[in-house]
């Protein structure tokens, strides 16, 4: 019993030096890896990344680097888990159908004439009010 307590112990330890030294890096990483659009959400992932990351300490490799690349690896997984989970949830509860596609060059150029022509005209009643 004594062993089994001293391996909790010291996988306990291990965690917190890793936390301790790569806890920036991953939450970098994960905003990096997150990109411009989503970027918000890399403290909930670097959560679930360290979570992860302490239910399988034990599986941890000992060397740093390897230690480092098998947090980014973990991170990368939650990544991917988060925008599956993300896609699900897009998924029409009634239909199951997938949004539609996104529009093409010529339905963004019509709907940018189109706000245009509403600009205008909203300025020339601003301009007949005054």
């Amino acid at each position: 019993m004594l062993e089994v307590i001293a391996a909790h112990n010291a996988d306990q330890a291990r965690l917190t030096r890793l936390f301790d030294v790569y806890a920036p890096k991953v939450e970098a990483y994960l905003t990096a890896k997150l990109g411009r659009y989503d970027w918000h959400h890399a403290p909930e992932l670097a959560s679930r990344t360290w979570a992860h990351a302490a239910q399988n300490i034990h599986h941890c490799p000992s060397g740093a680097d390897d230690a480092y690349a098998w947090l980014l690896a973990i991170g990368a997984r939650v990544v991917v888990d988060h925008y599956q989970a993300t896609r699900r949830h897009v998924q029409s509860a009634d239909t199951g159908a997938m949004l539609p596609p996104a529009r093409t060059a010529e339905d963004m150029a019509a709907a940018r004439q189109a706000a245009h022509a509403a600009v205008g005209r909203t300025a020339a009643v601003l301009e007949v009010a005054a």
